[in-house]
């Protein structure tokens, strides 16, 4: 789908003292719609995502830190914390976490 196409025209004068003719120019600017381009990467033509790390995974000394989760190290530090396995939370993800839905008793009415 192409957008609405917008020409500008114009022209710059040269000095009277120069012997450059004046420069005529045109820019045409096209609005169209946005594209992706896939480029090529390691010879391939598929575009790999680009991830910033945030973390690190922890030493093996910290390999068993987080009971219920995974050990990883936040970015510019060396202190362990945990990503915690669904349903466990907590520092060191040693809590359950229960979820449960409460539903509104239904009433019965006598005749």
């Amino acid at each position: 789908m192409s957008g609405p196409k917008q020409t500008l025209t114009g022209t710059q004068s040269a000095e009277p003292s120069d012997n450059l003719q004046p420069t005529q120019w045109t820019l045409s600017l096209d609005l169209a719609e946005p594209t992706n381009t896939m480029l090529p990467v390691n010879g391939s033509d598929m575009e790999e995502p680009r991830v910033l790390r945030m973390s690190r995974p922890c030493k093996d000394e910290d390999a068993d830190y987080c009971l219920n989760g995974q050990c990883m190290y936040p970015l510019d530090s060396d202190t362990p914390a945990c990503t915690c396995d669904s349903s466990y939370g907590g520092p060191r993800c040693g809590l359950l976490v229960h979820q449960a839905t409460l539903c509104k008793s239904a009433t019965i009415e006598e005749v």
